[in-house]
């Protein structure tokens, strides 16, 4: 239902670059949190560049995986700053390099929308402590929510970009049936405050898909 709720209209009708990208993470995500490989995952940086970072989750078995990825944040970032001279001549990651500046600048004013949804993400991965309290730190959702929670304090709209992979990761893994019903029927009750975002994700993307038709005339 959420899946639905927040990524029908966005997939069908905006994103239709990434959204293969997002579906690709899903699978990788379904199969690696039940310890298969899913190597096709591999090529989603051809289909957009945002999921290479989202790649490092690839070796998430490894005993010393969250301080490779401290490492690999820090060797990369100093390699960009470095590099960002040459890159900036090369045609090819022009386009990529002037993306990074717009969005490392961040937002003058965030919107109410943005903070909402935020909210809303954060309450999900909160309400996993609370029902399920050490499964919550598997190294694919901590990865996850962090860049999450990183890319949303730079820049909300890099950070609605990032959110489809935590969304994904939580819906996939593996959690145990929830033992008290009385939960249960409370969080089915709640899903009725979906219905708004449901209409509001449907305007969004009529609207993109109206700007878009647009400029293609």
């Amino acid at each position: 239902m959420i899946l639905f709720v927040f990524h029908y209209f966005l997939f069908g009708f905006v994103v239709l670059r990434n959204g293969p990208a997002y579906m690709l993470f899903a699978m990788y995500f379904y199969y690696a949190f039940r310890g298969k490989k899913f190597n096709w995952v591999l090529i989603t940086p051809w289909m957009h560049i945002s999921s290479c970072v989202l790649l490092v989750t690839y070796f998430h078995k490894w005993k010393n995986y969250f301080k490779g990825l401290v490492l690999a944040s820090v060797l990369i970032g100093a390699f960009f700053l470095i590099m960002k001279p040459f890159l900036a001549s090369i045609d090819a990651f022009k386009s990529i390099v002037s993306k990074i500046d717009i969005y490392s600048k961040g937002m003058q004013v965030v919107g109410f929308m943005h903070i909402l949804f935020f909210m809303f993400i954060s309450g999900l991965f909160l309400t996993g402590f609370l029902l399920y309290k050490k499964k919550m730190l598997h190294p694919i959702l901590v990865t996850t929510m962090l860049f999450y929670g990183i890319t949303f304090f730079i820049n909300p709209i890099v950070a609605h970009r990032f959110s489809p992979y935590v969304i994904f990761a939580l819906l996939v893994y593996p959690f145990e049936e929830i033992s008290n019903n009385k939960i249960v029927v409370l969080l089915n009750k709640f899903s009725i405050l979906l219905f708004p975002i449901f209409i509001y994700t449907l305007h969004i993307a009529h609207k993109n898909k109206l700007f878009v038709e647009f400029f293609i005339k």
